[in-house]
């Protein structure tokens, strides 16, 4: 076993969750300052932060406390994080069906998008 394969096998399936949990909300941002024509730079100008802080932040290894998660809605004046009853309301329905399927299973995806593993597929119904 490499030195590698030894730090992979030390890390906790709750370390593992943070990690995924971290990238997606630093995905979520960027993807929010995108939509909205802003740079990190924007965000840390209005957030009084420096550049380097709102890029650690959002490097997707920084663990995000829920009064900086919303400092960041604030400053960019939409939200990060969103319950499954805040996206009802939001964008009128919310469908979501996850079927067991095998990597061998033939889904016609024609009318669904969504995402998925080879294990299941979590769709929304195509508008």
């Amino acid at each position: 076993m490499n030195a590698l394969q030894r730090i992979k096998n030390r890390i906790t399936p709750e370390e593992k969750a943070t990690m995924s949990n971290n990238m997606a909300i630093a995905n979520q941002v960027l993807l929010l300052l995108q939509r909205k024509g802003m740079s990190q730079n924007d965000l840390a100008i209005k957030l009084g932060k420096s550049p380097s802080e709102v890029s650690k932040w959002l490097s997707g290894f920084h663990n995000l406390t829920t009064p900086t998660i919303s400092k960041m809605e604030v400053a960019i004046g939409e939200k990060i994080i969103m319950t499954c009853d805040e996206a009802q309301l939001k964008y009128g329905r919310y469908i979501q069906l996850t079927i067991p399927a095998k990597p061998s299973q033939d889904i016609n995806m024609a009318n669904f998008r969504g995402l998925g593993t080879t294990r299941s597929r979590s769709l929304e119904i195509a508008s």
